[in-house]
């Protein structure tokens, strides 16, 4: 009372408790309105009701703290009933189900917060691709090269470039391991869940482009060639897929003339539109695909050169490739050991 500043264990400090949740949530809120960053809601959390309000302010985690010294740590399993039942009442099979950002939408705006969405509808490219549409606001205004983690639930987060940006987006998926395999089997009405879109995406160039695409890289590309014919650009599109046995006939092409070439698709491909592109001086913006764990730049597996593909990419300009000597000579796996290509 006479100093007018609390006192926690003879230490002067800040206010603990429950007294404190309505401020930590609203914290919460505005911080995720403001900054697409992963927050941990903390501050007077007692019930599953309290964890809830968290989430649904834009909470990515929750932290207890005071609760446990007075209850122990049987605290947990109160909350996590609570939060089962909860979830039962509403019928939903998930946390993440339990918050879609249709239901709550004043935290729609975090791109970090993850959103559950519906397939619309599934379609078959070939017999090891498919297309996958959904409707997502935050995808809707994505830029053409932004990439999203999808959360196949209940088996991986994987990083997907988005293939349509619009009312309805898509992303395109070769079955190349146990998460794609996965994501195959599901049909429409399925639900999956979205962070993003991450990454800064192509920047447009007006005038004579070109576009080399490998494979299902072509994916990336096409918003991409969708935004390129608003502004009126003369492109040119080179694809190439694994069945052809020279896939670009890149030889063939002398010395041409563009402003600007985009490219995605394998390593080695790219790593050869790059040094075509350094011998005839044209401008290169290339998507690179990495293993990715997080997609926000935190735990270091998509790492090439000095860049992370997931934060100062995936789209890399000549100048960023040039630091690159590894670019399509190797790739790093899961446990970040080199691939040889």
């Amino acid at each position: 009372i006479e100093v007018g500043r609390p006192v926690l264990a003879g230490i002067f400090g800040g206010l603990s408790g429950p007294a404190i949740r309505p401020i930590a949530v609203r914290c919460v809120y505005e911080i995720t309105e403001s900054l697409n960053v992963p927050v941990f809601g903390c501050g007077g959390i007692e019930t599953a009701h309290d964890v809830i309000e968290f989430l649904m302010a834009g909470a990515t985690a929750v932290q207890l703290g005071s609760v446990i010294a007075r209850g122990g740590l049987r605290v947990f399993k109160r909350i996590l009933k609570g939060l089962k039942d909860f979830l039962e009442r509403r019928g939903d099979s998930s946390i993440d189900e339990g918050f879609s950002a249709q239901e709550v939408g004043f935290v729609s705006t975090n791109i970090n917060f993850r959103r559950i969405v519906k397939l619309v509808r599934v379609v078959e490219e070939n017999p090891r691709v498919k297309t996958f549409w959904f409707k997502d606001a935050l995808c809707s205004k994505a830029k053409p090269g932004q990439f999203v983690m999808v959360w196949i639930i209940g088996v991986d987060e994987i990083p997907l470039s988005l293939s349509t940006i619009g009312d309805l987006c898509s992303v395109t998926v070769a079955k190349v391991g146990d998460a794609t395999e996965a994501m195959h089997r599901l049909k429409p009405d399925a639900l999956i869940g979205v962070r993003g879109p991450y990454g800064n995406g192509f920047k447009i160039v007006k005038g004579r482009v070109a576009v080399v695409a490998g494979g299902v890289g072509l994916a990336t590309l096409l918003p991409l060639v969708d935004k390129l014919k608003d502004y009126g650009c003369w492109i040119e599109v080179f694809l190439g897929f694994r069945s052809k046995h020279d896939v670009f006939q890149l030889a063939r092409v002398e010395r041409p003339s563009y402003d600007v070439v985009y490219t995605c698709g394998p390593l080695a491909m790219i790593r050869r539109v790059y040094e075509l592109c350094e011998a005839w001086n044209l401008k290169i913006q290339a998507s690179l695909e990495a293993y990715m764990k997080c997609g926000i730049g935190i735990c270091g597996s998509c790492c090439i050169g000095p860049y992370r593909v997931c934060k100062d990419g995936p789209v890399f300009s000549a100048p960023q490739l040039r630091k690159m000597p590894e670019l399509g000579l190797y790739k790093r796996g899961p446990d970040g050991v080199k691939i040889p290509l």
